[in-house]
């Protein structure tokens, strides 16, 4: 695909000129077939407002090219899991924590509690996680999954719910394929905690792109490396994510090691660009002078 670098060049001059922000967003997680996965990518998604119900949650996940995550095994369920560790994804009640949404429903008609229940994506049925006492089918009403904390905020095995319910304050999306923005890892620290990079919006035309910097060197510099290939290779402890095509020095850290780079996406740019991103940070506490962020690969739509 033949395509001028200009275009990306003012993208990047415009995220610049921005102050920092500090905002919640996130981006798909690949799990790796090096590691045991299955290839799909799965992003953890917050409600706005009050909650979300199970339909809206799913329309919402068909919309972005995915569907309510069907854990099918134990590593599955265990991957998606680890995603949902926040407590804004969880609502507190007295008997412990009401999780997020999942794929698996019952459809009207079966038998109760535990007939007929299916995944979205059609996959078998065979594995459960079902806390203790469930399903139950309370109320007579409740055929969709979700994550249940059984006297404590969070928990990795099952509830059903109420299709209707509306507390839920998040939900996971399954990807087949590699949606427009996915975590790719290769991050290092030094004494602090491991720096973050994570992305919102989408590299589409009328459309904006922020990526956001968390648990930086604080009140220090980060130098943004955007390529439109990746390098993956390793370096001072880390893997240098992106080819350094282009590099945006010395952005400013406020004393949290937090910075917010946005711009709108500019027209004329043909859908699926590939672009990969990555901070970098000079760092006296880092075994080899460095940390970085992990990287983000983007593609446009």
């Amino acid at each position: 695909m033949h395509f001028s670098r200009h275009g990306i060049t003012a993208l990047l001059l415009a995220m610049t000129m921005t102050g920092v922000t500090h905002t919640a967003s996130a981006q798909a997680t690949w799990w790796s077939p090096q590691l045991g996965g299955n290839g799909h990518y799965y992003e953890a998604v917050l409600a706005t407002g009050d909650g979300i119900d199970w339909t809206d949650a799913q329309a919402d996940a068909s919309a972005r090219g995915g569907y309510l995550a069907t854990p099918t095994s134990q590593a599955e369920n265990d991957f998606i899991f680890s995603l949902i560790q926040d407590p804004s994804y969880w609502f507190e009640q007295s008997t412990g924590g009401l999780g997020p949404w999942l794929g698996g429903l019952q459809p009207d008609g079966s038998a109760e509690p535990l007939g007929g229940w299916q995944w979205l994506s059609g996959e078998p049925w065979r594995f459960t996680a079902w806390e203790l006492g469930e399903p139950n089918n309370l109320n007579g009403d409740e055929s969709r999954l979700q994550y249940l904390g059984l006297f404590a905020l969070t928990g990795k095995l099952w509830n059903d719910q109420a299709e209707d319910d509306s507390r839920m304050q998040g939900y996971v999306v399954e990807y087949d394929q590699a949606p427009p923005l996915v975590d790719l890892g290769g991050a290092v620290s030094g004494a602090g905690p491991m720096p973050l990079l994570s992305a919102s919006g989408a590299m589409a035309a009328g459309a904006t792109l922020e990526l956001t910097l968390t648990d930086g060197i604080p009140s220090g510099v980060a130098h943004l490396v955007l390529g439109l290939s990746s390098l993956n290779v390793p370096l001072w402890g880390g893997i240098l994510v992106p080819a350094p095509d282009i590099i945006v020095i010395a952005i400013p850290l406020d004393e949290l090691g937090t910075t917010s780079v946005q711009a709108p996406w500019p027209p004329g740019i043909p859908g699926g660009l590939e672009a990969w991103y990555q901070f970098w940070m000079p760092d006296p506490t880092a075994a080899q002078g460095w940390s970085a962020s992990n990287g983000i690969k983007g593609t446009s739509l």
